[in-house]
């Protein structure tokens, strides 16, 4: 009995002398990974919020590309002409004249706080308009169409007026129509 009394009190020793230092030293390695593992977490987390303002900040690049095709930031004509033409021939018509009429961009302001005051605040830049008369013939589908892609083209275009007449007095669908079609463009905020 002595000695099975002599071996509990053994095994205790043992267990409180090698056994606890090591339990303490499981305890401080565990919470070491539990540290490694929330800052892998952490910085995992920031990596996807970082790649996401990335794509939002790719999107609005696309979206501002998008806006200055539309609405550049200067006249342009160049441009504005070969898109017309480019949907003239695109939709099989006869350019018999064509104008073009620039007005000057025209500066918005918008004053705030006194309206007493004389200082006025400009917040957009200002804008200018070009319009654009076209003398066409063709037929009337081949019109329609024309108006079609001017009012969904990636520029900004206006149809102002649109007048369209029989080119002949026979029954042949040939038409002469009148277009005045008005782009826009940003102007210097100077």
């Amino acid at each position: 009995m002595v000695l099975v009394l002599f071996l509990v009190v053994a095994a205790f020793i043992v267990f409180f002398q090698f056994t606890q230092p090591e339990y303490e030293d499981i305890q401080v390695v565990r919470g070491e990974e539990f540290a490694r593992r929330d800052f892998v977490e952490k910085q995992q987390s920031a990596i996807t919020q970082v790649k996401k303002l990335i794509a939002e900040y790719e999107d609005s690049l696309d979206f501002q590309t998008l806006v200055s095709a539309s609405f550049p930031g200067d006249q342009d004509i160049y441009s504005a002409v070969a898109q017309i033409g480019g949907l003239v021939s695109l939709d099989s018509l006869t350019l018999q004249s064509f104008s073009v009429t620039e007005t000057k961009a025209q500066e918005l302001q918008i004053s705030g706080g006194d309206p007493n005051s004389s200082k006025r605040t400009s917040l957009i830049r200002p804008y200018g308009t070009i319009t654009f008369r076209l003398q066409l013939i063709g037929t009337y589908e081949d019109i329609k169409s024309f108006l079609g892609h001017i009012e969904t083209n990636i520029r900004l275009f206006d149809i102002s007026s649109a007048d369209i007449r029989p080119a002949a007095k026979s029954n042949v669908n040939v038409f002469s129509a009148s277009v005045e079609v008005t782009t826009y463009y940003q102007g210097s905020n100077k």
